[in-house]
């Protein structure tokens, strides 16, 4: 299984698919996406002034047991597939999003 992050020189990136204006939150499942390999992550808050953006960081943040700040938005901001960069706590946060796609499958 190939995992959806980027190790580059400026940090860790994250790739996501979100879907926004789902029934309920969740951190769903790894996705094989147009650029590779993508966290799939569904999202009560409308695609609206970026709520859906927040709401995907927050998630993220819950499901890693992070702040918030750890997170940072750097593409995709319209866009259903989104580049994440991991501000801090790298391995901590890869390593939870690892644990957690193992118990998906």
């Amino acid at each position: 299984m190939s995992f959806p992050f980027k190790e580059t020189p400026k940090g860790l990136f994250l790739q996501i698919k979100a879907t926004p204006k789902a029934k309920h939150e969740a951190v769903e499942k790894w996705l094989e996406g147009p650029n590779g390999p993508e966290l799939h992550v569904k999202v009560t808050a409308p695609a609206d002034q970026g709520k859906a953006n927040a709401a995907v960081i927050s998630l993220l943040a819950k499901t890693c047991g992070v702040a918030k700040s750890c997170f940072e938005l750097t593409g995709g901001e319209t866009n259903r597939h989104k580049t994440i960069r991991i501000v801090s706590r790298e391995n901590d946060i890869a390593q939870a999003l690892i644990d957690f796609a193992k118990k998906q499958s």
